[in-house]
């Protein structure tokens, strides 16, 4: 459970670091089939410059081990831009969001609507928290609904088309 928690750390830190970079061109199957190739490598190596870092929980430590010279050695000797494996790595992640939460989104919304339900039939509660509650679940319907919107139709037909392969890769990293 702690290398997941761990492996979802290295992947919030690549949408986040995806984020700062430049808006590119869509990512290529090519550059999809590198990134899967490339990936087991890049996240031992991130681990390994993880253990030689106190504060994990520090965003600025994992900026710095980005920007590091074993990191960025390692990308460059693999024909990569950090800024573009970046985003690589953050819209294939998105993808594989988006994807596991399309096959699971009926479920999400049913279940969310129970819990509306059952907030908005208990005497218990106030109706300013019901109020409350009612817009945060709004919220999180109107997030689940919105996932992938920004991402390129290409790249997303190109993660769902390699699902199974992307998933396996992901899976072997744990």
């Amino acid at each position: 459970m702690k290398r997941i928690a761990h492996l979802m750390f290295v992947l919030a830190a690549l949408l986040l670091l995806a984020a700062q970079a430049s808006a590119s061109e869509p990512f290529t199957k090519a550059e999809l089939d590198r990134f899967l190739v490339d990936l087991p490598a890049y996240v031992d190596l991130v681990r390994s410059e993880g253990e030689r870092i106190e504060n994990l929980e520090d965003p600025g430590t994992w900026e710095a081990a980005r920007l590091g010279a074993a990191v960025t050695s390692f990308l460059e000797s693999r024909d990569w831009v950090p800024e573009r494996w970046a985003y690589v790595a953050a819209h294939v992640s998105q993808g594989l969001a988006v994807a596991q939460m399309k096959r699971h989104a009926p479920e999400m919304m049913s279940q969310m609507d129970a819990g509306r339900a059952q907030i908005m039939n208990n005497p218990y509660i106030s109706a300013a928290q019901k109020q409350e509650l009612m817009a945060q679940m709004q919220q999180s319907k109107a997030a689940v609904k919105s996932l992938g919107k920004d991402l390129p139709a290409e790249e997303l037909a190109l993660v769902k088309g390699n699902l199974d392969r992307i998933m396996k890769v992901y899976q072997d990293l744990d």
